[in-house]
């Protein structure tokens, strides 16, 4: 029987993609139907048999330790704050110390899915892989070029061809690590990706498995994070999420799908259709 593994969720990015929006809101606390992006990574990662739960900071990291500190599970985590971005690898190596004690999880923080995190881990365990990495076809990410035994060849980009070298994957931004791997990683700023090859190069097996068909969302850029809001909303059976703070609705119009998030002020008689409003936005009339 294996012991309970450590977490690591990477949230330190500055969510450039989104900007505007994260130059107020930092990427891991975008509000998903009321709770934070966050909220829903830390929900599915302790469905898991963990120990801890380690997770970087840099950009506007005085909201995420807040936040952390009131959340249910804030006993079980450590902060690795970053005085400048260290990169997918650099924060991994930062925390070595945190993740060399045994088999680790790393989880984007933007990343919202119905992954099977406890079918990944007896997956990973059983393959003897010093990395098992998540993946999917997902054709407008499928960079990963994966041989008939389930092991990561190479990296390409997409808009390579299709070749008879293959298969080809995406990356979901869940995976799962041995402490060795840590080796591989440089001290400072560096990328997991450049690891992951240098690891292949190396003669170790980095393995996959498939979850194609699980949902997976991502909140990188605005469209995506409408449509994983969206897609949220759907799978609740709904059209319209109103935040119970939210008190002054009884005389707006709402078409299509709608959210109105957290401390959000609405004219009377403003309409709004297909359309998400962010915490403490302001609606006057004449403006949805």
């Amino acid at each position: 029987m294996n012991d309970g593994i450590n977490v690591f969720i990477l949230a330190a990015g500055l969510g450039e993609r989104l900007r505007p929006v994260t130059d107020h809101i930092p990427k891991p606390l975008m509000p998903v139907l009321g709770r934070p992006a966050l909220q829903y990574v830390l929900d599915n990662v302790s469905l898991l048999p963990f120990n801890k739960i380690g997770i970087n900071l840099h950009h506007k990291k005085e909201a995420v330790e807040q936040w952390v500190s009131q959340c249910a599970l804030k006993e079980k985590i450590i902060l690795f704050p970053e005085r400048s971005i260290l990169g997918t690898g650099g924060a991994l190596k930062n925390a070595e110390g945190f993740l060399r004690e045994g088999t680790f999880l790393v989880h984007n923080s933007d990343i919202l899915s119905h992954i099977d995190l406890g079918r990944l881990l007896e997956h990973h365990y059983s393959s003897k892989n010093i990395v098992t990495l998540a993946v999917h076809d997902y054709p407008k990410f499928n960079n990963l070029v994966i041989d008939e035994n389930g092991s990561l060849k190479e990296i390409k980009k997409r808009e390579t061809p299709q070749l008879p070298d293959g298969k080809r994957s995406a990356f979901t931004g869940i995976a799962l690590y041995e402490p060795d791997f840590l080796k591989r990683l440089p001290a400072g700023v560096s990328s997991v990706v450049d690891a992951w090859l240098n690891a292949v190069s190396a003669g170790y097996r980095i393995g996959t498995m498939d979850v194609t068909g699980c949902h997976w969302s991502d909140i990188g850029t605005p469209s995506a994070y409408a449509s994983a809001v969206f897609d949220m909303l759907r799978n609740e059976g709904e059209v319209i999420f109103i935040h119970p703070s939210i008190s002054n609705c009884h005389d707006i119009d709402l078409e299509g799908h709608v959210v109105i998030e957290d401390g959000c002020i609405i004219d009377k008689g403003v309409s709004l259709k297909n359309c998400i409003l962010l915490p403490h936005s302001c609606i006057e009339t004449g403006v949805g």
